[in-house]
């Protein structure tokens, strides 16, 4: 399967199969931009909500908070995804831009975290 053919929906759930199956922790989609009432969607109007939080939120074994930022392969983060990547970084969370369930193997081993691999090949875009 060519990743690149694929919109940014398919490749999240593609990572969020991934994770579930990792071993690593506990992850879920950031459902943002607001919510449907069973009638209509509905803005955020909390004063508390934030711009540009990932796609992808998790927490591994070890209690360290994970955002994963979902792009295809020509997408590009917004200023509010890197302010936020950039503040959770700072705060010592696990984070990255991904692309594949490799990207997110790939990001989860940088910090060190012990998972299983994608248990499928596909062709990273970079």
């Amino acid at each position: 399967m060519d990743l690149k053919a694929l919109p940014e929906s398919s490749i999240e759930h593609l990572i969020l199969n991934y994770l579930a199956t990792s071993g690593a922790g506990f992850f879920w989609k950031n459902v943002t931009g607001g919510y449907f009432d069973g009638q209509r969607f509905r803005k955020q109007a909390s004063p508390f909500a934030i711009n540009g939080v990932s796609d992808i939120i998790g927490i591994l074994k070890d209690g360290r908070f994970v955002a994963l930022e979902v792009k295809t392969a020509k997408g590009r983060t917004s200023q509010a995804q890197d302010a936020f990547l950039s503040k959770a970084r700072s705060l010592h969370a696990v984070c990255g831009v991904v692309r594949s369930p490799e990207d997110a193997f790939r990001v989860l081993q940088e910090h060190g975290v012990a998972c299983e691999a994608p248990r499928y090949a596909h062709a990273t875009s970079r």
